[in-house]
């Protein structure tokens, strides 16, 4: 007799199937981590070294997670396939986007890492705190806002990071040295998020600029065959205004 079909490969109603489809998905294993991953962060705040700004901080974030308006949604970033995911908030409701794909918060056996997941979670979760603090029902619209933001979430997770004892490095901007990542440094961190904010946002509103465009192009075609058919001289309407393009321009200070 042959070896039997890999389980991946099984037909529906088989054992194997059925072992299959007892499986948790990676989406299923991170939505059964968060309440761990929270958990996680509630126990770094406990430590006693924290001082009373990063204390507050992590409770910034730990109350907002805890607070049940957030929906959780398990699917890839668009263009960045490895990436954890990140939070959003639109018409003031929030969503946290969780990467089932990404390595970063999982074992090599399959497990779900919940201090990496808890350090995605505190990190996002003070975007949220702040959308509804400073009333970004879209959240962060310009550069000032997003580099604000994004400061407010690295601080918080180098608060997390310290308090647990994670080690993780990250790159100064104005030499190009990697150094560790701290409270001290976390505004380097940040800096790279505003940097990759512009370039998406430039790009997004380019492509909005290239529509309208190419909508009021069309509109000008068509007026114009509407009066060579009927021998009238339509005065057109003007193109819609162009969506502002973003650009980059770096902090006054660190």
């Amino acid at each position: 007799m042959g070896a039997p079909p890999p389980i991946d490969g099984a037909l529906e109603g088989s054992p194997g199937y059925n072992a299959l489809r007892q499986i948790p998905t990676a989406a299923e294993r991170l939505e059964a981590a968060i309440p761990d991953a929270i958990a996680q962060i509630e126990r770094a705040a406990l430590n006693p070294t924290l001082n009373p700004a990063e204390l507050a901080d992590l409770q910034a974030s730990i109350d907002t997670l805890r607070s049940g308006g957030i929906q959780y949604r398990f699917e890839a970033i668009r263009n960045q396939p490895t990436a954890a995911g990140g939070a959003k908030t639109e018409n003031g409701r929030s969503t946290i986007t969780i990467n089932p794909s990404a390595p970063t918060l999982f074992y090599s056996d399959g497990s779900v890492n919940i201090e990496s997941l808890a350090r995605f979670l505190v990190h996002e979760g003070r975007h949220v705190y702040d959308n509804q603090v400073y009333s970004l029902q879209n959240g962060p619209s310009n550069i000032d806002e997003v580099r604000r933001t994004e400061r407010n979430a690295y601080r918080t997770q180098a608060a997390y990071e310290r308090a647990v004892g994670m080690v993780s490095y990250t790159v100064n901007p104005m030499t190009g040295a990697t150094v560790p990542f701290s409270s001290a440094t976390s505004n380097f961190a940040a800096e790279r998020s505003v940097v990759s904010w512009v370039n998406a946002a430039a790009i997004s509103a380019t492509e909005a600029n290239s529509r309208i465009d190419r909508n009021y192009q069309d509109y000008l075609n068509r007026l114009s065959a509407h009066d060579a058919r009927y021998g009238t001289h339509t005065t057109p309407l003007p193109r819609q205004p162009y969506v502002p393009v973003p650009t980059y321009s770096p902090p006054s200070s660190y």
